[in-house]
């Protein structure tokens, strides 16, 4: 069964994005549909995704957003050949007119949530931009509210 070029590359984008290493996806893409793409090849597909993603990252950001949510989800993944822990920190925002915006996803380097790596996302949110938060919505991790101060000190931070 031959594919279509697009269709490859979609294929290949999707099962990147739901975690699948380079060899995995090549493993799947030899079995289902007989054909031999090199790591290069699929790598070359992934990369093309990332820029936009990078690109995502780094946008300038709104000044002022009357609501933060600051949450992180902790998710069993696969990096060298070992299931892991990590915490992927999320940053949504809600504006002064009710819109709302993901203002950045983060992959922590540890296993665990933390309340300096909040601080240092918080840093970087400010430098797109964020001068001013009304409100922050978290949960009652350790040091959170302290990290949240250092960083927006006239916002209030509601558990």
């Amino acid at each position: 069964m031959e594919l279509e070029r697009d269709q490859l590359q979609k294929e290949i984008i999707e099962l990147y994005t739901r975690g699948n290493s380079v060899q995995d996806i090549r493993a799947f893409i030899a079995k289902m549909y007989g054909a031999d793409l090199s790591n290069g090849q699929i790598s070359a597909v992934t990369e093309q995704v990332w820029e936009e993603v990078l690109k995502w990252k780094s946008r300038v950001l709104k000044p002022f957003y009357a609501l933060v949510y600051l949450d992180a989800i902790h998710f069993k993944i696969r990096e060298n050949g070992k299931v892991i822990t990590k915490a992927i920190y999320t940053v949504y925002g809600v504006d002064a007119q009710g819109e709302r915006d993901i203002l950045d996803i983060h992959i922590g380097q540890g296993g665990g949530e933390g309340a300096t790596e909040w601080g240092r996302l918080l840093d970087k949110i400010k430098a797109r931009g964020v001068e001013d938060v009304l409100f922050f919505a978290v949960d009652g991790l350790a040091g959170f509210s302290n990290a949240i101060l250092e960083v927006y000190l006239e916002s209030i931070v509601q558990r």
